[in-house]
């Protein structure tokens, strides 16, 4: 795939980026459970395929929106000069905007989203009959191409799997899946008795 290296590390630059921007939007208006909350989704933003190789971008879109909505909705409460752990000890000498604390949300928000696209882009991209959203210019020699109306498209319309053959028995007419299952319980069981006969000689 063209440029793939250079992509990962276009995400790997943004994950730092996103910490960076959730702990600005921590101290800013201290909360230690969004700050873990979006903390998590900033880890998941880099790997979505890693966690849960099922899901559309649509989920994991929704899923972000989910959480940084409530960190939105959590600035309905009046910022404090002096809350949470660190804030406890260093303090603020006044009172940020919240029209600062909206706009640095909003950011790692935008970051998260483009990051997911990416590495979902990245990890499916090539498994779909309609290749992938990041080469939509195939003559342009640029690393990376956020097109929004063709990640829209991806999101809206997830483009379909390619085909793959029916799952192969053997002569016998066993399933692949039962050869599989049996094969997993005779692993565990020559596990249990090496352990049984290094107990025995011990």
């Amino acid at each position: 795939m063209k440029h793939a290296g250079q992509r990962k590390h276009i995400v790997s630059e943004l994950s730092v980026v996103g910490y960076e921007l959730l702990v600005l939007s921590f101290l800013l208006h201290p909360t230690v459970f969004d700050l873990v909350v979006r903390a998590f989704a900033q880890f998941a933003a880099a790997r979505p395929t890693i966690l849960a190789p099922d899901r559309s971008l649509r989920l994991w879109l929704l899923t972000l929106v989910a959480i940084h909505g409530h960190a939105l909705v959590a600035l309905a409460v009046p910022l404090s000069t002096s809350k949470g752990i660190v804030l406890d000890f260093i303090g603020n000498e006044h009172t940020p905007s919240r029209l600062l604390v909206l706009l640095v949300n909003l950011l790692v928000l935008l970051l998260q989203v483009v990051q997911i696209c990416i590495t979902h882009e990245l990890a499916t991209g090539a498994n779909t009959l309609r290749g992938m959203a990041l080469d939509s210019d195939l003559g342009s020699d640029a690393v990376l191409q956020l097109d929004f109306r063709a990640t829209l498209k991806r999101v809206t319309h997830p483009p379909q799997p390619l085909e793959l053959p029916a799952p192969a028995t053997t002569g016998a007419g066993t399933d692949v899946n039962q050869l599989r299952r049996r094969f997993a319980l005779t692993t565990v069981l020559r596990d249990a008795m090496a352990r049984q006969l290094e107990a025995a000689a011990s």
